[in-house]
């Protein structure tokens, strides 16, 4: 419609009949419900949308619940097709064992146990997988509680069967077959087939079972469901859509008569339409003003933007220098420290003829004008001392070059810095007195900055700089950077130092002795003076019968005198032991002016030994013999303790020598019993087992032994008298007597062959004899396993045996004497006991040395005791034998803790 037209009713008109009253009141009650509710489609869309959702929940979890059971009904299907699977598999190794039993060429026996082995490694996969499941395929069906009864009675079945099995896969791949032995194994397959292949079949019933119970279930479920369906719409129908019919046809009608209403307003917006337009003219002249206005703050803002450009990228630019200067400056610092570390590391290279005090002057000379320092000094830290000795200075006081200054930890501040190994900087330092061991006279310093030098956590010295002004940064980081090197050179430098050291007092001491002369020759008071401070004993001897004609104080307390006049007078041969006069006199140590050693006699009669040297002195013309006297008793007795501990060193090597010698020969014993012992895989196939060994040394006095002879199987576990090298050589000789007794005499009864064992270990030790003291032997338990007729024989030295069966641990006790051992009792012959036992499925046996029960350990350092062995048994029965095992193993190296292992460990387990 054009801006400039009228508006006109609904019908066309300009001008409607006003409404009556009882219009009016219809179109009151039509605006209520209008006001109540002004979108009613709203309302019905909710409604409808909930019903839907009700609608589509209740067929979804129709089809999960109809889906879930379908899938179940397929394992279901699976399952039971398996177990026939399993149970056909079952016939054909029964089948095949027979054929292998009557088989004649050899070519045919290869293909049928080729077909056999094929045949029973699928059979007890497909078990495992029947009984707990194949992961690979997916989620199995969940057995229910019958089900998995059924399967655990199955292993009573199916248990022997796999072991008669396993048993016959083993003897047919030995070298010599046994066909007595095939067959007993063949009659035992046999024997136990019906048994497991009625006991799948009633598996397979019961699965049967239980899917005809599933589909039930879900026939009932579907019938819920649909009830649950029809009682949605009836409910959808009276509460959803009526409702909604009825409110929106009232919605209708009030649109209806509203419009009526709406043409009586068209006259009154006729009339503000004119005042409407009259009004638009004047504001489309305030308009055209308005324009003209924002044109020109357009433009200004236009400008403003333009500017505010500029100005970023000013910015923008100054940012990017402002980083260009700041790599520059670190650029620049780096190239600073690299350049003055490598500057330091040429002047501290050490040069021809350089000790440790001209290398530190050296580098001092170039280090303080770097750092703009005005003195410095460095000290050498002295282990054996513990002391700080000034080594090196630059601009110091003259006196520091003829007297070096030492410094003990912790004494002023050089001192301590070496103590706490921190450095002290010190700045704006008033007092005109601060005082250092480079002070000068004039100038007091302001800074003052003391690093320690360490090399590899080591204290190796201290360097002091003082200065005027203070510090910069960067030259105390490049002092830090070269502290360690400073310190490398200087702990390098030390043992030169050391030599020097020695060398100054060497020279310090001929100074000193070269002084004494030109006293005594100046005058003979000032040499007694001389001689009363020095620290070794001076004899002044008349040079033509060498009595003494003087001595120092010291030589007089050496030699147990109070007076120095009880030594005038006296030949000097008088003060040597009388055994060694003779031997002075012939070297004549006073002609050669050298130095010897010899023995010194005390007043109270004892000797101890003194280093003598003699020099000829002459003062107006009157020559005297100085005789040099050193007590040498700390020296000689430092000399033979060195001495013996060279010895030691010396003896400790060659023990150390014969230890590695004995060790490889220990170890090579070792190589030879771990081959003589019984392969453990010896009992695979138709017994679970375990063996738990642990010998205390690196070899052991425990050792097992098993072998097969006929039908039977036996198991040992032997315990040695002692452990390591003598208990290996028992072993050695238990192990051949069970050989000879068993495979080659063909003894089977346990008590027949622990009586022969007896006789053979007491026959190779010699324990017969009158006169033997040999009382070593061992402790055994023996088992003879017949699997075929499920009996086991026993017979034990010392040693019991345990049975587990159905949650409750017997014990079997062996006989109370060893095997061997120099039993010499008149009253008593030994006569083993042998205990036989019918086997039963699921019966586990032990037998062990004493080793595991004997462990020290626990939080009082007590044994672990044999009844804390069985308890812990019967704690592990759940499990099967390899995890027992490990059970075992941790048990004991928790209880061991940090004590040591006291003897040799061994734990046999067979489960039947």
């Amino acid at each position: 419609m054009d801006k400039h037209e009228k508006p006109v009713q609904a019908n066309g008109s300009t001008q409607n009949a006003l409404p009556s009253n009882g219009e009016h009141a219809q179109i009151n009650e039509v605006s209520d419900v209008i006001k109540t509710d002004p979108k009613p489609t709203r309302h019905f869309t909710q409604r409808y949308r909930f019903a839907l959702a009700i609608t589509a929940l209740v067929f979804f979890t129709s089809y999960l619940l109809i889906s879930y059971e379908l899938r179940d009904q397929s394992k279901y299907t699976q399952q039971i097709n398996d177990v026939g699977k399993q149970r056909l598999l079952s016939e054909q190794i029964a089948k095949t064992a027979l054929l292998i039993q009557h088989c004649n060429s050899a070519r045919d026996c290869k293909d049928k146990v080729e077909l056999f082995q094929k045949m029973l490694k699928v059979w007890k996969v497909r078990q495992a997988e029947l009984h707990y499941g194949d992961s690979t395929q997916g989620a199995m069906v969940q057995n229910s509680d019958s089900i998995r009864a059924m399967y655990q009675q199955t292993d009573k079945y199916y248990q022997p069967l796999r072991h008669a099995c396993d048993r016959l896969d083993a003897l047919i791949l030995k070298k010599r077959i046994n066909r007595l032995l095939i067959k007993r194994a063949v009659q035992f397959i046999l024997l136990n087939e019906d048994d497991y292949i009625r006991q799948m079949d009633a598996i397979a019933n019961q699965y049967d079972q239980e899917a005809k119970t599933s589909i039930r279930r879900l026939h009932n479920i579907q019938i819920g469901l649909l009830l649950i369906a029809f009682l949605t719409l009836i409910l959808q129908e009276f509460q959803i859509f009526q409702p909604v019919v009825r409110r929106l046809q009232l919605y209708l009608d009030g649109i209806q008569k509203a419009t009526s209403q709406s043409q009586q307003k068209n006259q009154e917006l006729e009339q503000a339409y004119d005042s409407l337009k009259e009004e638009e003219e004047r504001a489309r002249q305030n308009s055209e003003v308005l324009t003209e206005i924002n044109n020109n703050l357009l433009r200004t803002q236009m400008e403003l933007t333009s500017a505010h450009d500029e100005l970023k990228l000013k910015n923008r630019e100054l940012e990017e220098a402002s980083e260009i200067i700041s790599l520059n400056e670190k650029l620049e610092t780096a190239r600073f420290f690299d350049n003055s570390v490598s500057h330091f590391s040429a002047v501290m290279n050490w040069k021809n003829n350089q000790d440790l005090y001209s290398w530190s002057d050296h580098l001092l000379t170039h280090l303080v004008p770097f750092v703009n320092g005005l003195q410095a000094v460095i000290y050498a830290f002295d282990e054996e001392q513990q002391r700080l000795l000034a080594t090196g200075g630059h601009a110091v006081s003259k006196d520091f070059y003829d007297v070096r200054q030492q410094l003990e930890l912790g004494e002023t501040m050089v001192g301590q810095v070496a103590k706490s190994r921190e450095a002290i900087y010190v700045q704006n330092i008033e007092s005109s007195h601060f005082e250092t061991l480079s002070g000068t006279s004039e100038i007091y310093p302001k800074n003052i900055f003391i690093l320690p030098l360490i090399y590899n956590e080591v204290l190796c010295g201290v360097l002091e700089l003082t200065s005027i002004e203070a510090f910069e940064e960067r030259h105390l980081e490049v002092l830090r950077r070269l502290s360690e090197t400073i310190g490398a050179n200087l702990n390098a430098l030390r043992s030169q130092t050391q030599i020097n050291h020695l060398l100054l007092e060497s020279q310090k001491a001929q100074k000193e002795l070269e002084n004494s002369l030109l006293t005594i020759q100046q005058t003979e008071e000032r040499f007694r003076k001389l001689a009363e401070v020095t620290q070794e004993g001076l004899l002044f001897l008349n040079e033509e019968n060498l009595d003494v004609k003087d001595a120092n104080p010291v030589l007089s307390r050496m030699l147990g005198y109070n007076k120095v006049s009880d030594l005038q007078g006296k030949n000097y041969l008088m003060f040597i032991a009388p055994e060694y006069r003779v031997e002075i006199e012939q070297v004549s140590i006073i002609d050669k002016r050298a130095v010897h050693e010899t023995m010194a006699l005390r007043k109270d009669g004892d000797t101890f030994p003194i280093e003598l040297q003699a020099r000829r002195v002459t003062y107006n013309e009157d020559t005297m013999v100085v005789l040099s006297v050193r007590d040498i008793t700390e020296r000689k007795k430092t000399e033979k303790e060195l001495e013996e501990a060279n010895r030691i060193a010396s003896l400790v090597k060659e023990l150390e020598k014969k230890n590695k010698d004995i060790t490889a020969s220990i170890e090579y014993a070792q190589r030879i019993q771990e081959a003589i012992l019984p392969s453990s895989d010896m009992l695979k196939g138709f017994l679970q087992h375990f063996v738990l060994y642990h010998p205390k040394d690196i070899v052991s006095g425990d050792f097992y032994w098993m072998t097969e002879k006929n039908e039977h199987t036996f198991v040992a576990a032997v315990d040695c008298t002692g452990h390591g090298v003598p208990g290996a050589f028992m072993s050695l000789i238990g192990y051949s007597q069970l050989n000879k007794i068993i495979i080659e005499q063909g003894a089977v009864r346990p008590d027949e062959i622990l009586t022969k064992l007896d006789a053979g270990v007491s026959e190779a030790l010699r324990q017969q004899e009158g006169k033997s003291k040999s009382r070593d032997g061992m402790d055994l338990g023996l088992i003879a396993l017949n699997i075929y007729e499920k009996k086991l024989s026993f017979a034990g030295a010392y040693r019991p045996m345990y049975l587990v069966r159905r949650g409750e641990l017997l014990e079997y006790k062996g006989n109370s004497f060893s095997i061997g051992g120099n039993f010499k009792s008149k009253k008593k012959k030994k006569q083993f006991t042998q205990i036989d036992i019918e086997l039963q499925n699921g019966d586990t046996i032990y037998i062990a040395s004493d080793g595991y029960a004997d462990q020290f350990g626990g939080p009082h350092n007590r044994k672990y005791m044999t009844k804390n062995f069985k308890r812990f048994l019967l704690t592990i029965q759940q499990f099967d034998l390899e995890r027992q095992k490990e059970m075992l193993y941790h048990e004991l190296r928790q209880w061991q803790g940090d004590h040591r292992q006291m003897d040799d460990i061994l734990v046999i387990g067979l489960r039947f």
